[in-house]
């Protein structure tokens, strides 16, 4: 039995910044995010442009052009500017799941948290919009991309609250889950398997939260250890795997797939990403116990906390 009670300083490192901002009258992220931003919100109005299929297409490339990199908040923000011009039932839904994309992006990326929140709120409501299609019944989409963007957008909004102390509903983590699952039961390989390091991240950072549980460590490692499988080039796919393999104790294999990260090319798309992986890959390698007598003395049994239940302030939103 291998001990995992690194877990929580490994999630309060990544989450917990700012711990206990909500609790200070006026300031930090209570002046942007309540209940009512995500709960009494109406429906996310889509247009109903017809474009014929030419001009259509020539504005999703302009959307992805301008999502390209290098990717900064600018130009993101131009990316998503653009997609809302062109949302249209009538023309699907593409320039809407690219809006997402860039909320998704933003809420994750930008420097200022004020409007990661607001992106974040945003791209939940495009998001909910995107996985609908035309139709007399509403019918769900058949596309991986709505539900995987919308996924993303949703754990960034728990990421956010988080950062500042709060602690996000059960139902916002759940909700993010059930659409990686539906984008990962569409296209598990979307994103260089996006679905299943989402699922695996979500899955190992909760495993040990009371109220906020999404799924097992073990099946954390297993979706992680899939997308492994589907894009071993992918180095994010692997960084995720070598954390979680280390908060198992199994520091061998963590250090295995480090040494396929500091190898690893880099990916279409991703090249400042994967600059930030590589560092990453290297600091967490650093903090590898060196020697086999080393492993042999961690201590067992020390149980873990889920960051997921360690603030006192609760955030609802559904």
């Amino acid at each position: 039995m291998h001990s995992r009670n690194e877990l929580a300083t490994f999630m309060a490192r990544r989450l917990a910044v700012l711990a206990g901002a909500l609790l200070l009258a006026g300031c930090g992220i209570a002046d942007v995010i309540t209940v009512d931003d995500i709960l009494n919100q109406p429906p996310y109005p889509v247009g109903d442009q017809r474009l014929s299929l030419d001009a259509l297409q020539k504005h999703m490339a302009a959307i992805d052009d301008q999502y390209s990199e290098p990717r900064t908040p600018a130009k993101v923000a131009h990316s998503l500017e653009t997609a809302r011009a062109y949302e249209s039932s009538v023309n699907g839904y593409d320039a809407l799941w690219r809006g997402v994309r860039a909320c998704a992006w933003l809420a994750a990326n930008h420097p200022d948290i004020k409007e990661r929140a607001e992106h974040a709120i945003l791209g939940i409501r495009m998001g909910r919009a995107s996985v609908r299609q035309p139709g007399p019944a509403s019918s769900l989409s058949n596309r991986a991309e709505p539900y995987y963007y919308l996924a993303l957008v949703l754990g960034s909004y728990c990421e956010v609250i988080h950062e500042q102390g709060g602690i996000p509903r059960a139902a916002l983590l759940r909700e993010s889950m059930e659409n990686a699952l539906m984008a990962k039961a569409i296209d598990e390989r979307i994103d260089h398997a996006g679905p299943h390091r989402y699922l695996g991240k979500l899955m190992v950072e909760t495993a040990d939260a009371l109220s906020h549980k999404i799924g097992t460590f073990e099946a954390g490692i297993e979706h992680l250890q899939r997308a492994v499988e589907l894009s071993p080039d992918f180095a994010e796919n692997r960084l995720f795997l070598a954390q979680a393999l280390k908060e198992d104790g199994e520091y061998e294999a963590a250090r295995d797939q480090i040494h396929k990260i500091l190898e690893s090319d880099i990916p279409e798309g991703y090249s400042v990403e994967h600059r930030d992986w590589l560092l990453e890959a290297q600091r967490l390698l650093a903090e590898l116990p060196q020697t086999s007598l080393e492993e042999s003395h961690v201590e067992e049994g020390t149980p873990r906390v889920s960051s997921y239940e360690t603030t006192e302030v609760e955030i609802d939103g559904t």
